[in-house]
């Protein structure tokens, strides 16, 4: 609640996605809330909702679709609707979980 497609992109330019998983998974609410427009409860909330839920380490082979996996999860954690996730993901072709965010944020957006 309160992260949107724009927070979401202003995140993931913030800092390289392996670092925010990081972040979230060791409750670094700093390290985090050093991205413009994410204060510190904002850092919490984030955390909160989504530590423990996010995938840190795949493995090659199942890489693509693990990616869409853990981009669709994320996406219904920051409150998008399985529906628009599922359309926003449809076609995409990125084989790493950042472009492949970054591309649903912008369909959704």
């Amino acid at each position: 609640s309160g992260i949107g497609a724009r927070m979401a992109l202003n995140l993931m330019s913030g800092m390289p996605a392996d670092e925010l998983l990081a972040a979230i998974d060791g409750g670094d609410e700093t390290a985090i809330a050093r991205t413009p427009g994410i204060g510190k409860k904002t850092a919490q909330r984030l955390i909160l909702e989504l530590r423990g839920k996010l995938d840190t380490g795949g493995t090659a082979t199942s890489a693509t679709t693990g990616f869409r996996t853990d981009v669709h999860s994320a996406l219904v954690n920051l409150g998008y609707k399985p529906a628009e996730v599922d359309h926003a993901l449809k076609g995409l072709k990125e084989t790493d979980f950042e472009g492949m965010f970054r591309a649903a944020l912008k369909a959704l957006g």
